[in-house]
């Protein structure tokens, strides 16, 4: 990596993000953010920046592209200026420009040796985001304050190989953050005057593999240390893997118990056993709405979310209402559909629909998103209306938009 020789100015920074929905994108966009205010530079307009820094999610094939086209034009455009694109954007999609520096996730603390900081990278924790919050507001009136959440990665990467999924071209295993380190970012969220968090991975299931420990020993970090003697707090993981939480519930049970967890995203993708194989994900649905049912008995307030794939490849009709009748069992359900990537083994399914049944489906799916909310368990419902604003609009960000 190219590294600039230390100046005594004060850097000028302009930031930009390409997509702020993928938790881990948004999670090290905000720390990057804090980073540039913590050690006091300044925040400018393109023109009058000195480093230009692209957060680039690349779940997309056109995400990618549209990356790739920002970072060459920039290079080009601003030869004077250090170019850095950072996060999940895989090194095999860079264009390669002498002031242009590709600086992967898992090696974040490369940032230092261009910046030289007072207070170094590995010293800043994500934070607060300015995401909207949908659980907040669904957690409702009576609950902790509801603040924007201080946002907790706690790994990036896993250990599953699902066959739609492009992460292993960029994370090829879970990487875990240390306990010592995430019981310190959430201590100083407390010392910021936090109240809601979010602890966020890849898949927080697989946490530890990396470090010789595991979710069970994350979970009596976080409330037996960092959250001790705090039942006033909104905690959420946002995404579980099902066979995981499978395997560890009767371990977590107690914590789910307490009513210190006050929501949970356990991303099931299809409620079809069958498309499941098909996915290469290793669970069977009977066995998710057993543990969901054994939630709800053990931890009634708890708000249970999920995501599903809707068109996947080898989904048949049948497989389709499958997924349709997992709704019944959670809170919030987020429905996509499957997006092509050529590098995964879901490439070369052949595809069992037509394109008719396709847009029946996506028809089905935004009817019911549209009216997800009248869903809804009662206590889930939300009952108080918050306004925050896109993390776009926060100083520093900007969108990324290809110029013409």
């Amino acid at each position: 990596m190219k590294k600039r020789a230390r100046s005594t100015k004060t850097p000028g920074v302009f930031m930009c993000t390409r997509e702020p929905g993928c938790p881990i994108n948004l999670s090290l966009a905000t720390r990057l953010h804090n980073y540039v205010v913590q050690n006091k530079w300044e925040f400018r307009d393109i023109e009058a920046a000195d480093y230009i820094i692209i957060v680039a999610c690349s779940t997309l094939p056109e995400w990618r592209q549209s990356v790739k086209a920002a970072a060459e034009y920039f290079a080009q455009r601003y030869p004077s200026k250090q170019v850095v694109v950072t996060c999940c954007f895989a090194k095999r999609d860079a264009v390669e420009a002498p002031n242009l520096v590709y600086i992967p996730l898992e090696k974040a603390d490369e940032f230092d040796a261009i910046f030289h900081p007072t207070v170094p990278l590995r010293r800043i924790p994500s934070g607060a985001t300015v995401e909207d919050n949908r659980e907040v507001k669904a957690l409702g009136a009576g609950r902790a304050a509801a603040t924007r959440p201080f946002n907790v990665m706690v790994a990036a990467g896993c250990l599953n190989h699902c066959a739609f999924c492009i992460g292993k071209s960029v994370f090829a295993t879970v990487k875990s953050v240390p306990l010592d380190e995430i019981v310190s970012q959430c201590q100083e969220g407390l010392r910021q005057g936090y109240t809601n968090f979010v602890i966020g991975a890849s898949d927080v299931g697989s946490y530890g593999h990396d470090l010789g420990c595991d979710v069970t020993d994350l979970f009596d970090a976080l409330f037996t240390k960092a959250f001790a003697g705090r039942s006033d707090l909104i905690v959420g993981f946002k995404g579980f893997e099902p066979s995981r939480f499978i395997r560890y519930f009767d371990r977590l049970k107690a914590t789910f118990e307490s009513g210190r967890v006050s929501w949970l995203c356990l991303p099931v993708q299809s409620g079809s056993d069958s498309v499941l194989r098909s996915m290469n994900r290793k669970y069977k649905i009977a066995d998710v709405i057993k543990v969901i049912k054994e939630l709800r008995q053990v931890a009634p307030a708890l708000r249970i979310e999920t995501d599903l794939i809707i068109c996947f490849p080898t989904e048949t009709a049948a497989d389709f209402e499958a997924s349709m009748r997992m709704l019944e069992y959670f809170d919030h359900v987020q429905m996509l559909p499957f997006e092509l990537h050529d590098d995964t083994k879901a490439a070369t399914l052949k595809r069992v629909f037509t394109d008719e049944e396709a847009e029946r489906r996506r028809r089905v799916m935004e009817s019911l998103q549209q009216n997800q909310a009248e869903h809804e368990r009662p206590e889930c419902r939300s009952r108080i209306d918050i306004s925050l604003p896109s993390p776009l609009g926060g100083q520093g960000f900007a969108v990324l938009e290809v110029p013409k």
